[in-house]
């Protein structure tokens, strides 16, 4: 049994001699797929001398990027600078450590005038001015004006 294809035969070896018409073919098909190999041969006579396949998404690199000595900066990360960096957290921060000094500072303030022996209106008063000044209003009731209500509001 002789099989169909020629390039099995070829590659199995044949098991019945094959019609001359056959090898003819065979002879034909193997001549074909030597061209390139015979064009090579003859254009470059050593194979050393082949041009080399390039890879078009290689990048290639300069000769002088190739000897340059690496430095810290070519395997340590980049790091983002600070021109793109808002800023926006350190005053919102700030502006959340200072409010929360200056409410626990204004409820010690209006505990302590609740405290002091003084007529409620008086507490009122000075619990109003204290609020609405703010710092300057805590600051001068800490330092100056604890000691000197119960004399003005007797």
């Amino acid at each position: 049994i002789r099989s169909e294809n020629i390039f099995e035969d070829e590659i199995f070896g044949d098991k019945q001699d094959p019609d001359p018409d056959a090898k003819e073919n065979l002879e034909k098909t193997t001549a074909i797929r030597d061209i390139p190999k015979k064009l090579d041969e003859m254009l470059f006579k050593d194979k050393d001398d082949k041009p080399e396949k390039k890879d078009e998404n290689v990048k290639r690199k300069k000769p002088a990027e190739e000897e340059a000595p690496k430095d810290e900066r070519d395997y340590q990360p980049v790091r983002q600078s600070r021109e793109y960096r808002s800023g926006c957290l350190g005053g919102l921060l700030y502006f959340g450590f200072v409010a929360c000094i200056s409410i626990v500072l204004a409820v010690l303030a209006v505990l302590d005038i609740f405290k002091k022996p003084i007529s409620t209106v008086g507490k009122i008063i000075c619990t109003v001015i204290v609020l609405l000044t703010s710092w300057v209003g805590l600051l001068v009731y800490f330092l100056w004006a604890k000691d000197h209500i119960t004399e003005w509001f007797k």
